[in-house]
C-alpha cells in the first residue's frame, strides 16, 4: 500500500518541523555540557533547516 504524493510530502514536511523543534534543546545540552563539535554541528543544521523552511514553504 503506497502513499499518495501529498501524504508522503505532508510525512516529511512534518518530520522536519518536528526535528527543527528538538534541535534547540539538543543545542542547549550541548553548550552546557561543552560538547563543541555537537553544538557546531546542531547549530548548522538548525539554520539550514530554518532555511529550507522559509525558502522552500
Amino acid at each position: 500500500m503506497s502513499l499518495s504524493k501529498g501524504a508522503k510530502r505532508f510525512r516529511i514536511n512534518m518530520l522536519i518541523l518536528v526535528i527543527e523543534a528538538l534541535l534547540p534543546f539538543l543545542l542547549l545540552f550541548a553548550l552546557n555540557n561543552g560538547y563543541t563539535n555537537l553544538g557546531r554541528v546542531t547549530s548548522a543544521i538548525l539554520v539550514l533547516g530554518i532555511i529550507y523552511l522559509v525558502v522552500f514553504k
